[in-house]
């Protein structure tokens, strides 16, 4: 005789309209159930054996498969779940993850920064406001939160925030920055409190990064972090942002990165706005054209370095998690699916970005749209529960892609248009100033063909290179 029961790693939980749910408290991934299959997951809870169960054939033949799913164990002896394993049920909508600028203050005086953190435009909350905003996230069943800014380790009391998450049981999966105030004394303090963040930190092109973010010694200030965290256990990855001037360090920049221990890198071109135009650097802007023939020209150089991290070049390339295969970002569905009722932008549906002013908003690239947040609720005034039921904030994340199509005649008539979903919203709306607006790069991956061309390259490269595959 043997007892079911779910593994320790899997908490019970459920949301308004999704009331059907287990979280992977490692991983932080949630699997939705139908009501037949969770109700034979609540039997799972290392009381009922085996011989019980027998009785219930529907059921016994639903648990065999969570058990070949590894979600459930086999127990010789009775163990109940842990307290945070039994079901919960939450009030609110389904929001996995938060991306929260606990600042608006920074360090340093980067030339493009969304939300002019180098004067301070938005401030900070404080602290008596951020502990709210966590004890609403702790509310709606968030899980995890990544820290931004500005520069998040500019808070005097950054660590005060950080004790709140976690008192709430909320995760701490990554903390951005610049890496200047990543030190052995604030390693040691996420240490002592049990937890290894990714730290993920900008670069921005060998030789480049000094000026990019206008301050002396800031390159090897953020290579001194990156090397630090290697040694200290802490994963990172980077971010970099592309420009005419830079253009032609990114395979010197990606080597130097991984030399380094960085894992990750994603690579996007710098928006025309904030700092970036104030700053008169506008003649240095990529367009998009000009970064997808710089990304083309750089893939066989990642192939013959042999793909030193993973990486992602805008919309057009991913090198897959594991780093094997490819897949095409902008990609967002099957050419087979009618997704005319998805929505245009599914991260919003999940991931929450709040500014420093406590806004909630769908992604951070709009934080410097005064016109846009000051429409969107406040979490200083008003519920995050609520606003995840009606709000100004879920009409504009509930956009679907038939509304979209309504607004764009030209998409309409595309034969790309399931497949590309509207392309980014946050990009469209620097283009066009629209929400609703075109993301000319998605239709340059497309209807531009280089969507085509990537393909192409990819099955040249792919003689030496077998494990080279594409999606699409």
């Amino acid at each position: 005789m043997f007892y079911y029961r779910i593994k320790d790693r899997y908490l019970l939980r459920g949301w308004k309209k999704l009331p059907y749910a287990l979280l992977d408290s490692k991983s932080g991934r949630v699997l939705f159930f139908k009501e037949q299959e969770f109700n034979a997951l609540l039997l799972c809870a290392g009381k009922i054996s085996d011989e019980s169960i027998n009785f219930l054939p529907s059921y016994r033949s639903i648990i065999e498969k969570l058990c070949e799913s590894e979600l459930v164990e086999k127990l010789s002896n009775p163990r109940p779940l842990n307290k945070n394993q039994e079901y919960k049920e939450y009030p609110s909508r389904y929001l996995n993850n938060a991306h929260w600028s606990v600042t608006g203050k920074c360090n340093y005086k980067c030339k493009h920064c969304y939300m002019s953190a180098p004067h301070a435009k938005y401030g900070e909350l404080p602290l008596k406001d951020c502990i709210r905003i966590v004890e609403q996230l702790a509310e709606c069943g968030v899980f995890s939160v990544s820290l931004t800014g500005g520069e998040c380790l500019v808070r005097k009391d950054f660590f005060k925030i950080v004790d709140a998450l976690l008192a709430n049981n909320i995760k701490i999966t990554t903390v951005y920055s610049n890496g200047h105030l990543v030190t052995e004394n604030i390693l040691s303090k996420f240490e002592e409190r049990n937890i290894h963040p990714e730290f993920n930190m900008s670069f921005d092109g060998v030789g480049w990064h000094d000026w990019m973010r206008g301050i002396n010694g800031a390159e090897e200030s953020v290579i001194r972090a990156f090397r630090l965290c290697r040694e200290r256990g802490f994963p990172t990855q980077a971010e970099l942002c592309l420009h005419k001037g830079n253009v032609k360090t990114l395979r010197e920049s990606v080597n130097l990165l991984a030399a380094c221990g960085c894992q990750f890198l994603k690579v996007n071109t710098v928006m025309s706005t904030g700092e970036w135009i104030a700053n008169g650097c506008s003649d240095y802007t990529l367009s998009s054209k000009e970064a997808f023939d710089a990304y083309l020209e750089y893939l066989p150089y990642y192939y013959e370095d042999g793909k030193p991290m993973e990486i992602m070049l805008g919309g057009l390339f991913h090198s897959g998690n594991g780093r094997k295969g490819y897949f095409i970002p902008g990609i967002k569905c099957s050419d087979k699916i009618d997704s005319s009722n998805y929505c245009v932008c599914a991260h919003a549906r999940t991931s929450l970005y709040i500014t420093a002013e406590g806004r909630m908003a769908p992604c951070m690239p709009l934080s410097g749209n005064d016109e846009l947040l000051k429409n969107l609720p406040d979490l200083c005034r008003e519920s995050l529960n609520d606003a995840l039921d009606d709000s100004s904030y879920m009409d504009l994340i509930d956009k679907r892609l038939s509304v979209y199509l309504l607004h764009n005649s030209e998409c309409a008539s595309c034969k790309w248009k399931f497949q590309c979903l509207a392309g980014c919203r946050g990009v469209a709306m620097q283009q066009t100033g629209d929400y609703l607006g075109k993301d000319e790069s998605s239709c340059l991956i497309f209807k531009g063909g280089y969507r085509d061309k990537l393909i192409s390259l990819m099955e040249q490269i792919r003689t030496p290179y077998p494990d080279v595959l594409h999606r699409g």
